[in-house]
């Protein structure tokens, strides 16, 4: 059985300068929708801190990024991460599908407590919204070489997935 810790944000707390401010490009605008990201406008790229708060789980390690079912995640040219280039990833949707995800492999000693920054970089001509972020690590290996996690991690990171849409409801929710 895997144990897994799990870190998420719908939140915007980083800012292009670095100076740990939203730039509102990321997570729910406050009006019932989310920010949009193009790739020629100021607030691009797309980047958010996860903040971690400690590391029970060492031996694997994955990110996902959430859009609304539906949306393009081809238009994400680049992820890195604490800024190293995230090059293991694929395109899924959660389950139970209410959430297009992409899911990128992380080496965990990337990973460490608090502020962890996310750069997204989109393709010329391409908007996306990034809804929300989470780190999920692992108490064993998760990830294989074919860039295919095995089911058991899927049903973890979709259980993720579905508490990360959760708790962006209840704070939608919470905002009227």
């Amino acid at each position: 059985m895997y144990k897994m810790c799990q870190y998420i944000t719908d939140e915007d707390n980083e800012n292009n300068a670095g100076a740990g401010v939203a730039d509102n490009d990321m997570g729910p605008d406050g009006m019932g929708g989310w920010y949009t990201t193009c790739s020629g406008d100021a607030k691009h790229p797309v980047e958010f801190n996860i903040v971690v708060s400690s590391i029970p789980y060492t031996v694997d390690a994955v990110l996902g990024l959430y859009a609304r079912p539906g949306d393009d995640l081809t238009k994400i040219k680049s992820v890195r991460f604490n800024g190293t280039q995230v090059t293991e990833y694929f395109l899924t949707t959660s389950t139970p599908g209410d959430r297009s995800v992409w899911a990128g492999h992380l080496d965990p000693t990337l990973v460490h407590a608090g502020n962890n920054l996310v750069q997204v970089s989109l393709r010329s001509g391409s908007c996306i919204p990034v809804i929300g972020s989470g780190v999920f690590m692992f108490d064993q290996e998760a990830w294989t070489t074919e860039f295919v996690p095995e089911p058991g991690t899927v049903a973890l990171l979709g259980s993720g997935l579905v508490g990360l849409a959760g708790y962006a409801a209840v704070r939608w929710r919470g905002r009227s």
